[in-house]
């Protein structure tokens, strides 16, 4: 009969702050959500990405020798430590829109797409057709087209042909095509033959026997083989092994998930705050009754069960409400990132062990932040208890608090505020605390968005040019600078040299850390007389203080990772496709947007290779607007095909942007959406502490009307409150935002372009957070103010 009597109790107090709970129910809502919902999407991503990739059969490996017979297939077939070996063309070049407009492609070429054992192609759409091509399906997306239509594809050494477009097929083993700008393309070798391409294949892919995720394994029988192969005179131009087992944006993907969850780990503790807060005022208010419980034989121990119970109750039905709502959401946004990446959600169950981790989560981290203030108040004496006036406690202000009260006090309404903004100085700092990070999760991500664009344009200013030209073969400098001058509109042409490079080995091979897309990996070296392009980038290491580039490298962040990370005067060689170059490390340059890239004089590259000719240049176009840009470049194709020189791909600086800004949005946007719950979680928190504040004052506010007080005093006394805390949340928030904004900024910069974003300073943003700031604060105080206001002055002092 007590037991009933207790737990009557129980039901009798939580009623009474129905309306705070309701707040603290929301606010655990809102954190739990973020949480469960952000690890739901990481558990079925982290899977299914590498279930996606893993079961295309990727290729552990690929052997660029350049022409490949069958007898040469047959012996790698055979080779110790190879499974499947199979051939393969991969082609750098473009497509012709119907508009005159290009876009980079990527031509595979193998002898039946849809049949082969290595990176296998689900069809999506259509069917595969004699003469006919397939795309990737987010290809088609990219350059806008549909099955049927013809295309108009250069063939190196052909020029343009048309075939059509017969199907798409799902190709995971790729970044995604319109984040790339590449067209992805298939073709069999007997259409690609009858449209005027090689009869022979340039490649052999190869899978490994055995444990396919090991590296040192991978790199281990692959360079075996290659060096095999050499041994005979076989020329082995180059090997590609990708990071075994890892689709190309598994790492950074995992990353930023879990960097998030912590985000949404973060804002469900914050939440939970607000469990102690409001514990700690309805322990107030109970200071009595709970003595007289122990009065009559009411244990310590029992009096926390019971309310530390109740903490349960609530946590339970915080899950109730969660996790139903947290998976679904967590599926939608794992759905939204699998689109990004290109990648098919075949699964979208949850472990178990993580569902016991919620409940767990959602039970005891309520509880546990109640569980304090409700020991203090259970193991406080009955004397002790009896003598606390409860809701009528005065406020015990520090030294401190009272100067501050003196300095910016002001009217006696202001100075009331106050004083009821400080009477719980732990309660408030929390608020303010949870109202600051909030402030600076919106921030940062204004910040980070901010700092993508700086990026972009700080790329464009160093840069100075509009438009990168590579030509399949190498060109006399004389002859491209005609194609140039014939342009009005080309201001300045600067003429290079380039040629994929490496790290040379010991044994001579050339290996590349790179996927069949020739990207996340490769590291690209050009060679010209004159580079003083690298005047305008910002100089991490060394010194540029001459154009002389003899003897010297010039390297940007990226390949100074791809290299190892020597230092400046080291001596590094770089293999090109046999010839080893040997430099000294002169500088290290920032170039964001921008690949591995390695710097070289034009003199020292001709006297290692013997290359004389030029295979790539930069033009400077007047003026430089998308649709001007791609007008030249269309031209320059024209004359330059009709001097039987051939245009392999051409990047403008528009294009680079947005694949890299496909990159970063979805970041930007979850940043975003993790502000936005964090400020409901501190609004929520702002209404149910000043509710706390109200009930702890009902007598204060009762004097007030009885001496004359008017219920707009009261009303302005309660919104003044709120403004206070959340200006005071307000330079914190500032605060905040830098050292998480200068962590989003490094992390994403680090992942896009191996160095972090420029750092901007958003003064908009600060304006309008501090907007937000006080538009929220007030609604958040309209509550507990007409709550203060209504009370009547009899029921406000006849309590205990």
């Amino acid at each position: 009969m007590a037991g009933l009597v207790r737990w009557r109790k129980l039901w009798a107090d939580m009623g009474a702050i129905r309306g705070r709970l309701l707040l603290v129910l929301l606010a655990l809502t809102t954190g739990l959500l973020a949480t469960i919902s952000i690890s739901s999407a990481y558990v079925i991503l982290t899977r299914e990405v590498s279930a996606n990739y893993i079961n295309t059969n990727p290729a552990s490996g690929i052997l660029d020798i350049g022409d490949v017979d069958q007898a040469l297939l047959d012996r790698v077939r055979k080779a110790d430590g190879i499974d499947v070996a199979e051939p393969l063309t991969i082609l750098t070049t473009r497509i012709r829109h119907e508009n005159g407009g290009w876009d980079r492609a990527l031509v595979f070429v193998s002898p039946d797409p849809l049949n082969q054992e290595i990176s296998q192609l689900p069809i999506e759409a259509g069917t595969a057709m004699q003469g006919a091509v397939l795309l990737e399906r987010r290809a088609l997306d990219l350059i806008d087209g549909e099955i049927g239509q013809n295309i108009a594809l250069e063939i190196p050494g052909v020029g343009l042909v048309t075939a059509p477009v017969s199907g798409t097929v799902f190709d995971p083993a790729l970044a995604p095509a319109d984040q790339e700008q590449a067209v992805y393309i298939y073709i069999d070798q007997a259409t690609f033959t009858a449209l005027g391409g090689a009869a022979n294949f340039e490649m052999i892919r190869v899978v490994l026997e055995g444990d396919r995720s090991d590296q040192a394994q991978s790199d281990a029988v692959i360079s075996r083989v290659a060096n095999e192969l050499r041994a005979d005179g076989i020329n082995v131009h180059l090997v590609q092994i990708p990071p075994a087992g890892q689709h190309p944006h598994e790492g950074s993907m995992k990353g930023m998930i879990a960097l998030f969850l912590v985000f949404g780990i973060l804002a469900f503790l914050l939440s939970s705050v607000l469990v102690s807060v409001t514990i700690e005022g309805l322990m107030s208010s109970q200071s009595k009754q709970i003595a007289v419980m122990k009065t009559i034989g009411a244990t310590a121990r029992t009096i926390m069960i019971l309310y530390v119970s109740g903490m349960l109750v609530l946590g339970a039905v915080t899950l109730l409400i969660s996790v139903p709502i947290g998976v679904i959401a967590g599926r939608g946004l794992a759905d939204v990132i699998a689109q990004l990446l290109n990648l098919n959600i075949t699964s979208d169950s949850i472990s178990p062990l993580l569902i016991v981790g919620w409940i767990l989560s959602g039970l005891l981290v309520p509880a546990g932040f109640a569980f304090l203030p409700v020991r203090r108040a259970a193991r406080a004496t009955i004397v002790a208890a009896l003598s606390d006036p409860g809701l009528a406690r005065p406020a015990n202000h520090h030294p401190v608090a009272s100067s501050f009260f003196a300095f910016f006090g002001g009217s006696s309404q202001i100075q009331l505020a106050l004083r009821g903004v400080f009477r719980r100085r732990r309660s408030t700092l929390l608020i303010v605390f949870l109202m600051a990070l909030a402030g600076a999760m919106f921030l940062t991500a204004r910040t980070t968005g901010i700092s993508f664009q700086t990026s972009v344009d700080v790329a464009a200013r160093e840069r100075l040019h509009d438009v990168d030209l590579t030509l399949i073969d190498a060109v006399s400098s004389d002859v491209l600078n005609e194609i140039a001058q014939a342009d009005p509109r080309i201001v300045s042409a600067q003429i290079l040299m380039s040629a994929e490079a490496a790290l040379a080995r010991p044994d001579g091979l050339s290996i590349v850390r790179t996927y069949p897309d020739g990207g996340h990996g490769s590291m690209t070296l050009i060679a010209g007389e004159n580079l003083q392009n690298l005047q305008q980038h910002n100089v991490l290491q060394g010194a540029l203080s001459d154009q002389n580039m003899d003897g010297q490298l010039v390297v940007n962040q990226s390949a100074l990772h791809l290299l190892g990370n020597p230092s400046i005067g080291d001596t590094v060689r770089l293999a090109i496709d046999g010839p080893v170059l040997e430099l000294t490390l002169r500088a290290v340059i920032r170039q964001y947007l921008t690949p591995a890239t390695v710097y070289v004089g034009r003199a020292s590259f001709m006297a290692t290779t013997g290359e004389k000719g030029s295979n790539r240049v930069r033009l400077v176009i007047n003026p430089s607007d998308q649709h001007t840009v791609t007008d030249v470049v269309q031209n320059f194709g024209a004359r330059s095909q009709s001097r039987q020189v051939y245009v392999k791909q051409a990047m403008a600086e528009f294009q680079m942007a947005d694949a890299i800004r496909g990159h970063v949005d979805i970041l930007v946007a979850l940043l975003f959406a993790l502000g936005i719950m964090m400020a409901a979680v501190g609004f929520l928190g702002l209404t149910a502490a000043q509710g706390i504040s109200v009930s702890e004052r009902s007598r204060e506010f009762g004097i007030m009307r009885a001496i004359g007080g008017l219920r707009r005093q009261i009303l302005g006394t309660i919104f003044i409150e709120g403004l206070i805390i959340g200006m005071i949340s307000l330079p914190l928030a500032v605060l905040l935002s830098l050292p998480i904004s200068l962590l989003m900024t490094s992390i994403i910069g680090m992942i896009s372009f191996g160095f972090p974003l420029p750092y901007a300073v958003d003064f908009d943003g600060i304006l309008l957070w501090s907007l937000i700031t006080l538009i929220g604060s007030q609604l958040a105080s309209i509550a507990p103010a007409l709550d203060a206001s209504r009370q009547s002055v009899r029921e406000t002092l006849i309590q205990i």
